[in-house]
């Protein structure tokens, strides 16, 4: 006697279920394709944030924000009030974004579709990072409104890039000799690079390759800092990181006229006892 109240329950319950699952289907109106996880995105790169309509409305503009935070935000600023474009069912849209200052490895974006009536909205799927391109080094300046660099010594290889990033406003970065110079000062946010690469060195030779530089409004502050660029070892010439009797080897076995040879360490032309003397004074470890 018990039987049919217990299959109209399940059946009322299967029933829910797919009423259910349909109103979550429903709200996907709009879907943001990319990024939508597991992106690298470089400072400064512009990526091309992409979504599509599944469901029309009457539609008025679009919306981005992005959050360091999670997928429930808060949410930062992108773009707002974007062009509609199409409103049809599958069309999609787009937005090149200039990736801000913002390292970090949990980075979401967020679109919402600006109704006239109800606004719908979608979220990337998993978290995708902000990185600075590869080779490159950061440089604060002002950061929290400090009267510094940070960090104030910054050891690089040849070829790394520098990148300065205002934290604050009213500063600049000039090298104390003129190597470089990012002007007058500027606002928070701004960003100064300088490629730091055998051409650069050559231009601007300083003694054991180290650039000291300052803030022209708070040098008499304290606010310098430095470059120590670490260049290769032209006597490890098989690139183990130590000068050694495998390079001794080596050089005696290029001696005499040698034009572009590695062991021609003065680049004369010709393995010789200047060559051999380089080597023998770099004996041992050598960056």
């Amino acid at each position: 006697m018990h039987v049919l109240p217990v299959i109209r329950m399940r059946s009322f319950l299967v029933a829910a279920l797919v009423l259910a699952s349909s109103a979550t289907a429903a709200r996907a109106h709009v879907i943001l394709d990319a990024p939508n996880g597991g992106e690298v995105l470089e400072v400064g790169s512009v990526f091309t944030i992409s979504w599509h309509i599944v469901i029309a409305h009457n539609l008025q503009n679009w919306d981005l924000w992005y959050s360091t935070v999670g997928s429930a935000g808060p949410w930062t600023t992108l773009a707002t009030d974007l062009p509609a474009g199409s409103g049809q069912v599958g069309s999609v849209h787009t937005y090149d974004w200039t990736i801000p200052f913002v390292l970090d490895d949990s980075v979401w974006v967020r679109v919402r579709m600006d109704n006239s009536a109800t606004d719908y909205y979608d979220v990337s799927n998993a978290p995708f990072s902000i990185a600075l391109p590869p080779n490159t080094e950061m440089v604060i300046v002002g950061p929290g409104g400090a009267v510094a660099f940070e960090p104030d010594l910054l050891e690089i290889d040849l070829g790394d890039t520098v990148l300065w990033f205002w934290g604050s406003t009213g500063h600049n970065v000039v090298e104390d000799n003129g190597a470089f110079d990012s002007g007058a000062t500027a606002p928070a946010g701004t960003i100064f690079e300088v490629l730091f690469d055998q051409a650069f060195l050559d231009a601007n030779p300083r003694p054991g390759a180290i650039y000291d530089y300052h803030c022209d409004p708070h040098e008499f502050f304290g606010m310098l800092g430095t470059i120590d660029v670490v260049l290769p070892c032209p006597t490890d010439l098989s690139g183990d990181g130590e000068v050694g009797a495998f390079d001794l080897a080596l050089l005696l076995g290029s001696w005499g006229p040698c034009p572009g040879c590695p062991a021609d360490s003065d680049g004369d032309d010709d393995v010789d006892a200047f060559d051999l003397a380089q080597l023998l004074g770099s004996w041992g470890p050598c960056p």
